[in-house]
């Protein structure tokens, strides 16, 4: 699994996951992608559990396919990628926004993904899962 594709149309593409020698994960590149729009960043893991938060935001939204009150949201360890959930009785709302927080006002883009409940979010959830699982740095000979 190379890339993880959030949405149709418009999206958002997980992908680029650089890891260290043993195994860790360092960082993932997350594109958004517009109509006449590309936006790329790199976003840094939490250190010492990766993007744990990111894989728990997921598995939460599968887990509670049926309905919550509120919004769920993931923020990563930058602050660069925000992504908010709220669930509308019928499908998720997946509210984003990507930017460089490095320099505050340069560029920022968000939007919103309309994600149907059932096959496609487990679609997702499970891609997600298999991209940024963690490996076993290769035996030394």
């Amino acid at each position: 699994m190379d890339k993880v594709e959030v949405g149709h149309a418009q999206r958002i593409i997980f992908e680029d996951v650089k890891r260290s020698p043993d195994g860790e994960l360092e960082s993932i590149v997350v594109s958004v992608e517009l109509k006449d729009l590309v936006a790329r960043r790199e976003v840094a893991a939490h250190y010492g559990n990766g993007f744990d938060g990111l894989s728990k935001f997921f598995n939460d939204l599968v887990e509670n396919w049926s309905g919550w009150r509120g919004i769920k949201s993931y923020v990563s360890l930058e602050r660069d990628l925000r992504l908010e959930a709220e669930h509308t009785g019928s499908h998720i709302n997946l509210s984003f926004d990507l930017h460089d927080p490095e320099f505050p006002g340069t560029w920022s883009v968000g939007g919103q993904l309309t994600l149907e409940l059932g096959e496609e979010l487990n679609q997702i959830n499970n891609a997600l899962n298999e991209l940024m699982a963690r490996t076993k740095p290769a035996d030394i000979r």
